[in-house]
């Protein structure tokens, strides 16, 4: 299992995992992080196929926030032995986004939603202080001033694959998290049985707790070898 591919979610790019990817690579794996346009949920999962498709052997596909909806798709792929979602939203056939967020009251992070022509934007005091609040205001600053802005449409697609059914899947969940509620996460990782792991992070804990979110991603990719192993 040396193949991990990280998939980034809202209002992000792939170099959210900046501090994430060396570290991988300096264990041995061969580590890949798409870019998506944030369009609709077809083209984000096309994006992230052809980047499994250029793999040789297995992989563990992690996905974090919005992320999670797109690997719960992509994860159909024959590559992905293991799930992983980080603070993500992780859907069931037929479930939209917007079903999963009326589960709980709206998080700190909805009053900061500005929507233009269609797209969805983060303002700057909701990154600072209901999406990334455990990071210093420079580094929270430069996430807004680079945010990659989606179409709001992707709300209300309902998911029409379910990978995690059948794939062995782990949910890193955020306590502190003030986008996604903590309970929904708590709930997702229940009702997909997921090995769970809880940090006191905000939304973005692959950047304020980078060390404990790889330590978790390679403590998957082991296990995903052993079973591997195990049925050999």
């Amino acid at each position: 299992m040396k193949n991990v591919i990280l998939v980034h979610g809202f209002w992000a790019d792939s170099s959210c995992y900046s501090a994430v990817i060396p570290v991988l690579q300096r264990a041995g794996y061969n580590v890949l992080a798409p870019q998506m346009p944030l369009t609709s949920i077809a083209d984000d999962v096309a994006a992230v196929k052809r980047t499994l498709d250029t793999i040789e052997g297995d992989c563990l596909l992690v996905g974090h926030s919005y992320g999670g909806v797109v690997i719960t798709h992509a994860g159909v792929h024959p590559s992905v032995k293991g799930l992983l979602y980080l603070a993500a939203f992780a859907p069931d056939k037929g479930e939209t986004m917007n079903d999963l967020l009326g589960k709980n009251p709206p998080t700190a992070a909805a009053p900061f939603f500005e929507v233009k022509e269609g797209y969805v934007w983060l303002k700057q005091e909701g990154v600072r202080t209901a999406f990334a609040q455990d990071l210093p205001t420079e580094k929270a600053d430069i996430l807004y001033a680079v945010q990659k802005i989606p179409n709001g449409a992707i709300f209300g697609t309902p998911a029409n694959e379910v990978a995690w059914k059948d794939k062995k899947s782990w949910f890193i969940i955020s306590n502190q998290d003030k986008t996604i509620d903590p309970n929904l996460q708590r709930f997702e990782a229940e009702r997909m049985h997921a090995t769970v792991h809880e940090l006191a992070a905000s939304h973005v804990s692959m950047i304020s707790q980078s060390s404990a979110v790889t330590k978790f991603i390679e403590e998957a990719a082991e296990q995903l070898l052993e079973r591997h192993f195990a049925h050999v």
